[in-house]
């Protein structure tokens, strides 16, 4: 059994999601990664490096690319949150370079056990990568990320 709570910043809810070997649960209710299927029906959310200045340019002209054709872009400032939206499927993906493992671990498993997928821009396994590049999405959505905007 592994735990993961999040405090949601200024709002007063906290979510408690547990891992017990096949899924993911929020509040004891199984939790997917969402179903969207096309970029006009996703929420992405983006992470700005910011302790990488230097990926500014390339990262903003990404996320302009991404909010044209996407419902709308979120930045929370918080990868760990991010992924977990993605797991319960209020988010439909988080894209960011360059984050740490402490940063993204707990999440990668919770969006994994929701049935999405989380990789490096090229579609590489995480694994226990010290420093990543990361999509979290469900199998469609990551995809046309890849394909189509990295």
């Amino acid at each position: 059994l592994w735990s993961f709570e999040l405090s949601a910043g200024r709002y007063t809810g906290i979510y408690r999601m547990r891992i017990q070997g096949k899924g993911s649960f929020c509040n004891g209710r199984r939790i997917h990664v969402s179903r969207a299927a096309s970029m006009e029906e996703c929420l992405i959310a983006i992470g700005t490096s910011p302790y990488y200045k230097e990926l500014a340019e390339k990262n903003f002209d990404l996320f302009r690319r991404l909010f044209v054709d996407c419902q709308d872009v979120r930045r929370s400032g918080s990868a760990a949150r991010d992924l977990a939206y993605v797991a319960c499927g209020r988010l439909d993906g988080y894209l960011e370079q360059r984050l740490k493992i402490w940063d993204f671990a707990a999440g990668m498993l919770l969006v994994r056990e929701a049935g999405g997928c989380v990789r490096d821009y090229q579609g590489a396994d995480l694994g226990a990568t010290m420093i990543g590049d990361v999509l979290a999405a469900n199998a469609a959505v990551s995809t046309v990320i890849r394909e189509n905007y990295l």
